[in-house]
């Protein structure tokens, strides 16, 4: 009992949603990807230790590149970051073998990082149906 069917308007449905995905490409996209970055960012730098130090909270910086937007730690401010982050092992000088201890891990980054997931997606879903929806009036 197989029937044979065909679809029609593909052509057309194929224009429609290259047309919408067109529409929605463009500067304001960019622009609600980077307040979201900085929402980010500021939870990073909140979720920071209070013993940090400024430049470590500073060095955490949203970055726009090819419409993509980055949260990240500039090394050229802090290069340092990272041993608060994931801590560091009992060491000890070269010449004259004293200790010099051991940094405890804080991941301040991922602890921000992860607290902000929900409200970053609390803020992309509505922001990209705006746009569809402004596309589809606009049509």
């Amino acid at each position: 009992m197989a029937e044979n069917f065909t679809v029609q308007g593909i052509p057309e449905l194929n224009r429609a949603i290259t047309r919408l995905g067109n529409s929605v490409i463009g500067r304001k996209v960019t622009n609600l990807h980077r307040k979201i970055g900085r929402m980010v960012r500021d939870n990073i730098r909140a979720e920071l230790s209070p013993d940090v130090s400024g430049n470590q909270r500073r060095s955490i910086e949203v970055k726009t590149k090819k419409g993509r937007v980055f949260v990240w730690s500039n090394r050229k401010i802090s290069p340092h970051l990272h041993l608060n982050e994931f801590g560091t092992a009992e060491r000890f000088h070269k010449k004259t073998g004293k200790s010099v201890g051991r940094v405890k891990p804080n991941p301040g980054f991922a602890r921000g990082r992860n607290k902000s997931r929900g409200k970053a997606l609390a803020m992309f879903v509505p922001g990209y149906r705006k746009f569809m929806l402004d596309a589809v009036k606009a049509k």
